[in-house]
């Protein structure tokens, strides 16, 4: 039951996440390499279990 609630909790931040970041990397504030290791790390949370 622990990796479902991880899973739906990765889904609402990477919905968020997306949100925010869209614009940022249009205008060029936010780098692609760092959007991606965010991206991962929250993914990777999975993996402690």
């Amino acid at each position: 039951m622990a990796s479902f609630s991880i899973i739906r909790q990765n889904l609402v931040w990477a919905f968020s996440y997306n949100l925010i970041a869209l614009p940022l990397a249009m205008s060029g504030v936010l780098h692609p390499i760092i959007s991606a290791l965010l991206m991962v790390s929250n993914s990777l949370r999975l993996k402690n279990l």
